[in-house]
């Protein structure tokens, strides 16, 4: 099945684009695509000069759906990113409870996210 065809996007630095489209056509798949999460079966994909073959920290996505893990903890669905990126848990904990407590969530890194 086609998803995305013919796509051509030239987005400037500090360029603000929205994409609007019906259900289905390719608008989430064409983010996953940009974000590194899922593959090109065809063409490319660029962000500068760098060619995207996987996801990288520099790029985030935010799902229009919950994508928690139910099986993982508060803090473990964070470190998640930094898990992907091969990153020391370590070193980028700290940066997560901030975050957790930035959001009113200090306290619950341990629980399950329900």
């Amino acid at each position: 099945m086609l998803a995305i065809e013919h796509a051509d996007l030239a987005i400037a630095e500090n360029e603000f684009v929205t994409l609007v489209g019906r259900s289905g056509c390719g608008k989430s798949t064409l983010l996953r695509l940009l974000a590194g999460l899922v593959p090109c079966t065809e063409g490319r994909i660029t962000m500068g000069d760098r060619l995207v073959k996987g996801p990288s920290r520099n790029v985030g996505l935010m799902f229009q759906r919950p994508a928690l893990m139910p099986w993982r903890t508060v803090i473990d669905n964070v470190l998640l990113p930094a898990d992907f990126l091969g990153l020391d848990r370590r070193a980028t904990r700290n940066e997560a409870e901030r975050l957790l407590a930035l959001v009113g969530l200090e306290g619950f890194e341990g629980r399950r996210p329900w």
